[in-house]
């Protein structure tokens, strides 16, 4: 797929490794998350309070602080790296 000049990719980096004892998995970044770099970004997003007030971070982290929650065991990934998703365009994930 080619990306057309001033267009964003709709990419954020996998932040995974061996052994973690949470991984959040989303759908595709969001366009606000996408344009930051930085994983559940749009201001209205309620993920990172939500992950601390569920006692899974010790503090509300910010979403540019993603990548430090890798060596507390935490980390990140989109099952699809190609286009943005919008709350009208997710599709349900079937599980068995």
């Amino acid at each position: 797929m080619a990306i057309l000049p001033g267009s964003i990719p709709h990419r954020l980096p996998d932040q995974l490794r061996p052994n973690l004892r949470l991984v959040f998995v989303g759908t595709a970044a969001s366009t606000r998350s996408a344009e930051l770099g930085h994983y559940d970004a749009h201001p209205s997003n309620r993920f990172w309070r939500a992950i601390h007030e569920a006692g899974i971070t010790p503090r509300c982290y910010q979403p540019g602080e993603f990548a430090s929650l890798i060596e507390p065991g935490t980390g990140f990934t989109d099952l699809s790296n190609s286009s943005a998703s919008t709350k009208s365009s997710s599709a349900p994930i079937l599980m068995p």
